[in-house]
């Protein structure tokens, strides 16, 4: 039987493990054609390199709109300022190049991708189950039920692949069973879109009940994202 072991000592997002599960043998072509197979060519691309990262050469993975936007990492700030007013926390990163037309998706919505998508069925369950957790977290965060929460377009799409990406990566590689060593979360604060939240974020850390934490090491900013701690 085949097993793999995570080991977030720096944190984990979907795209830190769509990179390792690439190195690990799972085929790039199959992640690739995976905005054809969610409906979404044309919309969506993925594109691969290799990156360079404190001397270690790894695999990087890019999920990009069709006007070349694509999700960045949250914003860390160097100290908390308070929000008066109709301000709110809100967990969702800012996003690079975002044109202010992007729209939101439901994650109702991202969900009828899932079902229709060219996917196995095992695949299909866990996704749905991966965004169903996803939006129940942030329901709870923000007092919503859990089909009102939306995502940003540019992190919705991020998500789907991400998501979706890494259930099948683990399903090309035939991986049977998944450990995890304890994950780093990071500290500090964050720009996030209506405030300055703590990490890590709120929603995360509902994500994150019950799994075991790591040292954060030199980390001032967010290691584990939203995407990370559902797939964890």
């Amino acid at each position: 039987m085949r097993i793999a072991i995570l080991d977030p000592a720096a944190g984990i997002s979907g795209d830190m493990l769509l990179g390792a599960l690439l190195d690990a043998g799972a085929p790039v072509e199959r992640l690739q054609s995976l905005p054809r197979r969610l409906g979404l060519a044309g919309q969506v691309s993925v594109d691969v390199e290799r990156v360079e990262r404190g001397g270690v050469s790894a695999t990087k993975v890019n999920v990009r709109l069709a006007d070349g936007s694509m999700e960045a990492p949250s914003r860390p700030v160097a100290a908390h300022h308070h929000h008066g007013g109709e301000d709110h926390p809100a967990s969702a990163p800012r996003h690079e190049h975002e044109p202010a037309h992007h729209a939101h998706r439901h994650v109702s919505d991202l969900m009828a991708i899932v079902e229709r998508a060219d996917l196995s069925e095992e695949v299909r369950a866990k996704a749905l189950q991966a965004f169903r957790a996803l939006a129940e977290a942030e329901g709870r965060v923000h007092g919503v039920a859990w089909e009102r929460v939306h995502l940003h377009e540019v992190g919705a799409f991020d998500a789907l692949v991400d998501i979706i990406g890494s259930i099948e990566g683990f399903e090309e590689l035939d991986v049977r069973r998944i450990y995890s060593r304890p994950v780093a979360i990071g500290s500090g604060w964050v720009q996030a879109d209506h405030g300055i939240l703590a990490v890590p974020a709120p929603a995360t850390l509902e994500l994150l009940a019950g799994t075991e934490i790591g040292p954060d090491g030199p980390v001032i900013r967010e290691a584990t994202t939203q995407t990370g701690a559902v797939l964890l």
